[in-house]
């Protein structure tokens, strides 16, 4: 069984109608604090739960319905292939896709798939034991493959004995060294670490919905943990994170950001867009720093890594603003489209950095070469104008090495001589007549 779908129309912080699909696999939700992640979670878990706090459906407004699909035993078991529950005007209703009756063994199974584990699900050392037990119990083959994982990955934890210890009033005992000690006296981030992948792999447990799952864990564990979720053969994850390395640019397609105005949450996802961008593309481009644009306030795009230095050390300096400025560069104009794609159906904030020979590929581009004259100052504050509208600004008097002291340009290298300039350049000069278009960039950030 899977979440297929989720449909809020009107929950805690989300005043307005958003509907997106779900993988079966792992989901992640990013965005900044306090912008609704976690009532996603909470409203699949309510759903699921009704009965744990029937207040959380706090408002007559509040609407919601989730889609479940079921697999092929779980379809032939209750003659339907899934079912809807639909939260609204104080009340939780479950249906079947084609609008079959529900019965009472339906709903029982399918609120006992869903598992939350927020912060304090770590601490619940009764539950975690009992399920360690079904699982070594039931499951021998699936307990096999969860030790070894754990001994693979995690070799501090030399091996899993049992979670029980019967001879103590205390839960759990693993090897740790050459040492055995309880699990609830196991260090927070090996201790979320084997929770996170008992229910990942339990097969009690079809959907596990899991709130910040970096917390406690040293940036190499979560590699570790994510390597071992993208090998397949788990639950489905919904995860909600601030850590950037949840983001690859294979899993993008799973990645949903949660952002939140005076008008309420909402989410975007390339799931809901109606072009497709090509994700080959997004591979090839995408790397572990650039995807960092998912967490910034803005993003400056540029061309070049010269560009990219220059711009960093620059902003680093000069930039008097409150955001957060993430400067990437795209190798190349070719690729400049890609990005702002994107960045587009993300919604993350952006601006382009162009050099001047990009400016006859750009207007046709956005098809407006009839405003682009032989001479660039004939039509510049017009033309600029229009290439604001579309987050994009042109260097004018040619490449970035037009537009900062000729001093600083002592290398045959141009990435050198933009380190030299980035870190050696003075208030006085940055205030001068050559670098009023780098400037004008910056503070309009």
């Amino acid at each position: 069984m899977v979440v297929r779908s989720l449909d809020v129309r009107s929950y805690k912080s989300f005043l307005r109608p958003v509907s997106f699909p779900l993988s079966p696999e792992c989901n992640v939700f990013i965005g900044p604090n306090n912008c609704g992640k976690t009532n996603l979670l909470d409203a699949i878990d309510f759903l699921a739960h009704p009965e744990k706090d029937p207040s959380r459906l706090h408002h007559h407004r509040a609407n919601m319905e989730a889609a479940f699909s079921f697999n092929d035993a779980e379809a032939k078991r209750f003659g339907m292939h899934g079912v809807t529950i639909v939260g609204k005007h104080y009340t939780v209703e479950i249906r079947g896709h084609g609008a079959e009756a529900v019965t009472e063994e339906i709903e029982q199974y399918v609120s006992s798939r869903v598992r939350m584990l927020s912060y304090e699900s770590f601490t619940e050392f009764e539950q975690i034991e009992s399920d360690y037990l079904s699982l070594a119990q039931k499951y021998p083959e699936v307990f096999d493959r969860f030790s070894r994982l754990m001994r693979q990955h995690f070799p501090e934890i030399e091996g899993i004995t049992t979670i029980v210890d019967e001879a103590t009033e205390d839960f759990g005992s693993v090897s740790l060294g050459s040492r055995s000690i309880t699990i609830d006296r196991l260090g927070g981030g090996f201790r979320r670490v084997l929770v996170m992948l008992l229910y990942a792999l339990h097969p009690d447990y079809s959907i596990i919905l899991i709130d910040e799952p970096e917390i406690h864990l040293h940036p190499g564990m979560i590699k570790k943990l994510l390597h071992i979720i993208h090998g397949g053969a788990m639950n489905q994850l919904i995860v909600t994170t601030h850590s950037p390395l949840f983001i690859t640019a294979e899993w993008l397609s799973q990645v949903y950001r949660v952002l939140k105005d005076e008008q309420g949450s909402t989410v975007y996802s390339l799931a809901q867009q109606p072009v497709a961008i090509d994700r080959q593309r997004l591979v090839q481009e995408l790397n572990a720093d650039n995807l960092e644009m998912f967490f910034a306030d803005k993003v400056l795009v540029v061309e070049g890594v010269s560009d990219r230095i220059l711009m960093r050390g620059l902003i680093d300096r000069f930039y008097q603003g409150s955001l957060d400025i993430k400067v990437i560069y795209t190798h190349g104009k070719s690729n400049i489209d890609i990005y702002r794609q994107l960045m587009s159906c993300f919604h993350i904030p952006y601006l382009v950095m162009l050099d001047r020979d990009a400016l006859p590929a750009i207007a046709d581009e956005l098809h407006i070469r009839h405003l682009l004259r032989h001479d660039w100052r004939e039509s510049n504050t017009v033309l600029a104008a229009e290439l604001l509208k579309h987050h994009i600004v042109i260097l004018d008097n040619g490449s970035i090495e037009q537009n900062y002291p000729k001093q600083y340009q002592r290398d045959d290298s141009k990435p050198l001589n933009a380190l030299f300039a980035s870190v050696n350049i003075t208030p006085e000069e940055f205030q001068s007549p050559r670098m009023k278009n780098l400037r004008d960039i910056i503070q309009n950030l």
